[in-house]
Order: C-alpha cells, then sequence, then structure tokens
C-alpha cells in the first residue's frame, strides 16, 4: 500500500464476521497495523486498522502497469 500514497482509493473492510462496509479517500499514511485516509472534499483524518481490509480499489491505478498485465481480453490463436 506505501506505493499508492496520495491516489485516490476506496477500502473495504470486514467488521466482525459478516459485515463490509467501505471508506473512500486519498490514502495518506501507511504504519505497520494502520492506513489513514482523507475523505474527498473533507479536512477529516480516517485511520482504520490495516487488519480488516479485505479489498482495496486505487482509481486509475491499473494505468502504471504494463499493458500485457492489465489487458482483460482473450488472446486469439
Amino acid at each position: 500500500l506505501r506505493t499508492q500514497l496520495g491516489k485516490a482509493m476506496r477500502v473495504e473492510f470486514l467488521i466482525g464476521t459478516n459485515i463490509l462496509t467501505d471508506r473512500v479517500g486519498t490514502l495518506v499514511e501507511v504504519g505497520i497495523d494502520h492506513i489513514a485516509l482523507v475523505p474527498f472534499n473533507s479536512n477529516d483524518l480516517q485511520i482504520a486498522d490495516i487488519y480488516s481490509i479485505k479489498f482495496v480499489e486505487v482509481f486509475g491505478g491499473a494505468a502504471q502497469y504494463p499493458q500485457q498485465i492489465t489487458s482483460t481480453a482473450t488472446p486469439t490463436r
């Protein structure tokens, strides 16, 4: 996650055994046991437990990888 500092993202968390919740904002800090997000259009700081993270969606994040990795098209024979 440290390679994604400063990027906009959605982070999904598992709360308890079956509740998923998400937070959207800019990643500003990654610690050993937490992350910090700044929600869009806000001066707030949200700090979250890194161990409850299940999924992270980095908006526009696939653009930094080569095309052959990001392509979802099936190859033609």
